[in-house]
């Protein structure tokens, strides 16, 4: 494990070295697209959906992924489920795959729960809020 965080150390300074002092040319482009890609990495409309029901709900992806059945990771994972199914017309046991293994008839019934209980308001309101989050990452 240390190997590794050494490595990337030492490239870290050889990068730092050759960029320190330096105005930025047309030879020490290349070096500066290293450090600052020109284009932001692509995140997956799933990964998306899995970030916005996180921050919405204050937990952790690691929580909300987790086989626990707390009240608390319970209706937000519900809900990434829906979107998840909704929004990227993801297939059921592929929702199951990113959301910690779970089997397909569980998501089923997690999408279930949430597409009935969207005429309650403050259900509703979550899913919009969360939509609208994603549209805009």
């Amino acid at each position: 494990m240390l190997d590794g965080h050494r490595e990337q150390a030492a490239h870290y300074r050889k990068i730092r070295r050759k960029l320190w002092g330096y105005k930025i040319k047309p030879w020490n482009k290349p070096i500066l697209e290293e450090l600052i890609p020109e284009h932001p990495p692509f995140i997956s409309r799933s990964e998306r959906v899995l970030y916005a029901v996180c921050r919405h709900f204050d937990i952790s992806k690691n929580e909300l992924l987790c086989k626990r059945r707390a009240f608390r990771v319970l209706i937000p994972r519900q809900i990434a489920a829906y979107l998840m199914r909704e929004l990227n017309k993801t297939s059921f046991p592929e929702i199951g795959r990113k959301l910690g293994g779970q089997d397909h008839t569980t998501v089923i019934n997690s999408w279930r729960r949430i597409k009935d209980s969207l005429n309650h308001p403050e259900i509703a309101a979550v899913v919009q809020i969360i939509t609208l989050t994603i549209g805009e990452l």
